[in-house]
């Protein structure tokens, strides 16, 4: 599988405000100078979910609620009084991830003291206006959700967007692939903006969705987190494109990554639980509730998963495949490496019962075939 790294989400620069003394000192001198804390911000009241937000500190949640105002108001420079650096670094990522939205957010510069332990200020690096901006990818967000199916339960609607992303995005670097622009207006994008699309949809639709950070066979990656009705599960849109797993067939979507339970994330992906760059990590910060249930799992729930292997049984349900009139991309997974393989040596080895009955069967049929040892998937398709 191709696997692509991705660029640093957060970068700093620092513009020093002059302060000489310690920090205690800087500290109280710049709260002296500021106004008071204003009311609480109604960040459960937006549209957006707010996995982080509900996980950071009272002091955090100030900062992300400063935040929040200079965001509803499109402003490019955010005073934030004076915050204590690792706070501001913890709630900064923390809003950017809940925020989809705020797609010019991705670099910045800030204003504090010289040592680097309080910020007063920060300024957005990216210009532009920020509200026409919104509006055009708030409208091309918004017309995926209208389009689907009006009978759609949740899980449905999930599987609608993690497949329309899939087909209208091209994986690719290009100049917003960190963000939501990169997918609905430029449609070239890499894993963070997959990611991100994807809980913008998500965010517009009422279901619970959270970005989530981490790596994948040791590169950079990002991913979903998603409740359906009340059941937690991952979602990897980036790793359900077949440009993106360098598939030769690049017509199919691939459903492996669709809802997927810890004990299938974990073989490939590890998420990062801390907060901050490589220059200033912040350890054990944010969590994620356990994804144990299988019941959302594509193979599970579309009855393409197998406990063991038995010979006539995956005849009898790939006869029934065909039948229905699916001849391409017949996928199907199992539990153990003992059922896949026998499986895969009864399909694909020449002199294997299944390949032999098949090809039988139709006279003359060339078996195409994709394999995921990982997660014991194959597909299967039938030509001539």
């Amino acid at each position: 599988m191709l696997r692509r790294t991705v660029t640093a989400i957060l970068c700093t620069a620092l513009l020093c405000s002059g302060c000489t003394f310690g920090f205690d000192d800087a500290l109280k001198q710049v709260q002296q100078a500021v106004s008071p804390t204003p009311s609480p911000y109604p960040v459960h009241e937006k549209e957006t979910s707010t996995f982080y937000y509900d996980q950071l500190s009272e002091a955090q949640k100030n900062i992300y609620e400063t935040l929040m105002r200079a965001k509803d108001s499109y402003a490019g420079h955010v005073d934030l009084g004076a915050v204590k650096a690792d706070d501001f670094t913890v709630a900064y990522q923390a809003f950017t991830l809940d925020n989809p939205l705020v797609f010019y957010g991705q670099t910045y510069t800030w204003t504090g003291c010289s040592d680097g332990d309080t910020i007063t200020a920060i300024d957005y690096s990216e210009g532009g206006d920020y509200r026409s901006q919104e509006a055009e990818i708030r409208n091309a967000a918004q017309a995926v959700v209208d389009s689907v199916p009006v009978e759609s339960d949740t899980y449905s609607r999930v599987k609608y967007y993690y497949e329309w992303i899939i087909e209208n995005t091209v994986y690719g670097s290009e100049e917003h692939d960190q963000d939501v622009r990169s997918v609905f207006l430029d449609h070239q994008s890499v894993c963070s903006g997959y990611a991100r699309a994807f809980k913008l949809l998500c965010d517009l639709s009422g279901i619970p969705c959270a970005v989530v950070e981490g790596t994948a066979n040791h590169a950079a990656h990002a991913w979903d987190l998603v409740q359906i009705e009340g059941i937690y599960t991952w979602v990897d849109p980036t790793w359900g494109d077949p440009v993106y797993l360098n598939e030769t067939d690049v017509s199919h979507i691939n459903y492996n990554y669709l809802c997927v339970p810890d004990d299938l994330l974990l073989l490939t992906h590890t998420i990062t639980h801390s907060a901050g760059s490589n220059e200033n990590t912040i350890p054990d910060v944010f969590s994620y509730p356990a994804c144990s249930d299988w019941s959302l799992e594509y193979y599970v729930r579309n009855g393409c998963y197998f406990t063991s292997y038995d010979r006539l049984t995956l005849y009898n349900w790939f006869i029934a495949q065909i039948d229905a009139g699916r001849t391409a991309d017949i996928a199907f997974q199992y539990s153990d490496d003992a059922g896949y393989q026998a499986a895969a040596d009864d399909l694909f080895n020449t002199g294997g019962y299944m390949r032999t009955i098949l090809a039988a069967r139709y006279n003359s049929v060339t078996i195409r075939y994709e394999t995921d040892d990982t997660l014991r998937v194959i597909s299967v398709s039938l030509e001539g």
